[in-house]
């Protein structure tokens, strides 16, 4: 496992119940207040999936949510919606490099330097290759969905070879997520069904984390 191992936890789709009902909210802020130095504990950012919401009710159903992760000191990003990332006060946005081709070069230049810019890139080398080159702050392989794991070789290829952090998605067990941190990730992403769905969503994300350190 790479030294400061990092988690990025990722919410439901913001149109999803969970999100819309307070249930994710709650979650998180368990999770938040179990970990009150949430960075020292490896917690460092948050991703909104995106969903299907007009602009305004995601703004509204996202501001609660921005508020706790970047209180607790989370880098809050949100997928997809370029438009809304300043109305919305995210420290950035996390898009699918392989969809945006060569316009992802133009999303670093529309974002500027002080916001994150994130690409994720399914198992495509030559997708995160570019988007390394087009200046993305991070790569991210795997899929967001528990289950759509990334691979560990690839995650391993790239910690070896390359500069841009890498972050490994879609663990869906706490074995998943260890081996994909014994791989080389800079960061290890946590679905909701890894935490949410669990009846204590703070004991969940802690054995995780400590799954990650060969802890478990």
């Amino acid at each position: 496992m790479a030294d400061g191992l990092q988690f990025l936890l990722v919410s439901p789709p913001l149109d999803a119940e969970p999100c819309r009902d307070g249930g994710f909210l709650a979650g998180l802020t368990a999770v938040l207040q179990a970990h009150d130095d949430a960075p020292a504990a490896g917690l460092s950012a948050l991703l909104l999936r995106d969903g299907t919401l007009d602009d305004t009710a995601l703004l509204e159903t996202a501001a609660p949510i921005i508020h706790a992760g970047q209180d607790a000191g989370l880098a809050v990003l949100l997928e997809n919606r370029r438009e809304l990332v300043d109305a919305s006060g995210c420290d950035g946005l996390h898009v699918n490099a392989e969809a945006e081709g060569k316009a992802f070069a133009g999303l670093r230049r529309h974002l500027g330097d002080d916001r994150i810019l994130g690409a994720g890139c399914g198992a495509s080398r030559h997708a995160a290759m570019l988007a390394g080159e087009a200046g993305a702050d991070y790569v991210a392989f795997g899929g967001l969905e528990a289950g759509s794991a990334a691979d560990p070789a690839l995650v391993a290829w790239w910690a070896a070879c390359m500069t841009p952090p890498v972050v490994a998605l879609g663990a869906g067990t706490p074995e998943e997520v260890a081996a994909l941190a014994t791989a080389g990730a800079d960061f290890v992403a946590l679905a909701p069904a890894l935490w949410l769905e669990d009846t204590n969503p703070a004991a969940a994300v802690t054995t995780l984390i400590a799954a990650a350190s060969g802890k478990a």
